[in-house]
């Protein structure tokens, strides 16, 4: 009996093959539409420098760079994007569950509650939670019991993980919508410290470096977060077979040490401005197991 058990078995495997990223593609809804109409539709943020940003009609930054590589492993070239623009967290979110977006790369911070509007492919990168001050507040802004005061004034963004880590940490934040608000508030005195990921603060403070000619800003050496935030794809609730493909590409990059497509994308553009501890790809979440190891064209 148990010899007829592992004969069994064995057929079973071998009737059943693992999945390849041609079978994941016809499973999963998304995709199948994106081939339909040619073009893939990307939510990317459009205000943060280095990171996602859009200048003159031109695009740049790491999470752009992520998105055309991710575009482009899946048969679609930078004229077979659509950009979406999504700059606040309800709209990251909104832009998937409306059929406005099949994916985005927008500093979405993998959280199990968001898991249950969106699904994630990642991370492909992990960042702290940091505070950016005027260095002219340097002396008096220093610990976490200086932003815990009354007179002081902490921005960051509404319904962000950001907000909920202040708030753990007993520091009272004025929520606005946008980065751009915290930085200008910064910048002319609404704000005295904004606490948010550290690619955005690296990136908004060099961009305003460059701008003005002038160092105005400098990031306090304090530990926000207990943990980094893992930062991920998102694509369309229940598309597992997406998620699969996004993954899938994502970890080939991990596995690639000679011609990364996620170390050239992260240092031609942020990675100058953040330390070399942020400078590696990080390992992902549950990685597929494929037969296959190409990419594929649309189909």
């Amino acid at each position: 009996m148990a010899v007829l058990l592992a004969g069994a078995a064995a057929c079973a495997a071998e009737e059943d093959p693992k999945e390849t990223v041609d079978s994941l593609r016809e499973k999963s809804p998304t995709l199948q539409a994106v081939a339909r109409r040619a073009r893939i539709r990307i939510g990317v943020r459009e205000d943060i420098p280095y990171v996602s940003y859009l200048e003159s009609g031109r695009r740049t930054g790491f999470e752009i760079e992520i998105a055309r590589a991710l575009a482009d492993e899946l048969g679609y070239t930078e004229d077979k994007i659509e950009w979406v623009k999504v700059e606040t967290l309800p709209a990251r979110l909104s832009v998937l569950q409306q059929d406005n977006a099949d994916m985005v790369v927008a500093s979405l911070s993998m959280t199990a509650k968001r898991e249950e509007l969106v699904d994630f492919a990642g991370p492909y990168q992990l960042v702290p939670q940091q505070v950016l001050v005027r260095r002219d507040r340097t002396k008096t802004l220093a610990t976490i019991a200086d932003l815990r005061r009354k007179d002081v004034r902490v921005c960051t963004t509404t319904g962000s993980t950001s907000e909920k880590v202040l708030g753990d940490k007993k520091i009272e934040a004025q929520p606005v919508d946008t980065n751009k608000a915290c930085m200008d508030g910064l910048r002319d005195g609404t704000y005295d410290a904004f606490s948010t990921d550290l690619p955005i603060l690296a990136g908004m403070a060099q961009a305003d470096r460059v701008e003005s000619g002038e160092d105005l800003f400098e990031l306090l050496d304090l530990a926000i977060a207990d943990e980094d935030e893992k930062i991920g794809v998102a694509v369309p609730d229940g598309d597992s077979a997406m998620r699969k493909v996004i993954a899938w590409y994502l970890h080939r990059w991990e596995a690639d040490e000679t011609n990364s497509r996620w170390q050239r994308a992260y240092d031609k553009t942020i990675g100058p401005y953040l330390g070399a501890r942020y400078g590696s790809q990080p390992h992902l979440d549950n990685p597929p197991d494929l037969a296959d190891y190409d990419s594929k064209a649309p189909r």
